[in-house]
């Protein structure tokens, strides 16, 4: 798949996963703060990505990307206080598009 084809082909996936226009996701949104994806949503989005694009995740650690996805309980309330201060980095569409292109994370 040409670069250009498989560019195309993630922001479309990204797209249907998440439910925006592919006129708004650009290889630069991040998908936690910009598309809202986090949680369960976010484990769904790399399954997903991983078998339709043949991407090893196995080196990728969900948890230092995205919170927990489950409304408030009191675990929930008392890991997010916990975590507060544990900094997420986020991963962009483009970073997406690189490991479709290299095939791993």
């Amino acid at each position: 798949m040409g670069d250009n084809l498989l560019r195309t082909s993630v922001i479309a996936y990204v797209c249907e996963m998440t439910s925006y226009d592919a006129g708004s996701v650009t290889e630069e949104a991040r998908l936690g703060a910009d598309l809202g994806v986090d949680g369960d949503d976010a484990i769904d989005l790399f399954e997903g990505f991983a078998r339709k694009f043949s991407v090893d995740l196995s080196s990728l650690n969900l948890s230092d990307h995205f919170g927990p996805d489950a409304g408030p309980s009191p675990w929930t309330l008392l890991r997010s206080a916990l975590q507060k201060d544990v900094p997420r980095h986020e991963i962009t569409v483009g970073r997406l598009i690189e490991a479709a292109q290299k095939g791993r994370w």
